[in-house]
């Protein structure tokens, strides 16, 4: 796999899904060069791939948004742009930093 194709996409995009759409539809494993998210806790959830960005992966998932992160470098051929409305990025963010968790849902109480 000489070619490799940058994947890229503000959080909470939907790139954790796209990603895995890729892999069922290809056959072939994603990468990331996203240092906060730990490899292992991704390939339990069936990313293969998490923090490969060699030979072994073909997309490599990149944060758009990263000043100050050390990431690793590397070189593609092709982008993927992941492009989500701001309107439903946010309260996606803010559900997951208030939880830390992605399934969980904040509970309101109506009075």
């Amino acid at each position: 796999m000489g070619h490799k194709v940058a994947y890229d996409s503000f959080a909470r995009s939907g790139n954790t899904f796209l990603r895995k759409l890729f892999e069922q539809v290809t056959g072939i494993s994603t990468g990331s060069n996203f240092p906060m998210i730990p490899a292992t806790m991704q390939q339990m959830l069936g990313m293969r791939g998490e923090g490969y960005i060699d030979g072994r992966v073909w997309i490599i998932k990149s944060p758009v948004v990263s000043p100050g992160l050390p990431l690793e470098p590397y070189s593609s051929n092709k982008v993927i742009m992941c492009v989500r409305n701001p309107l439903d990025v946010f309260p996606s963010m803010m559900q997951l930093l208030g939880t830390m968790s992605h399934s969980a849902k904040f509970e309101f109480e109506v009075e």
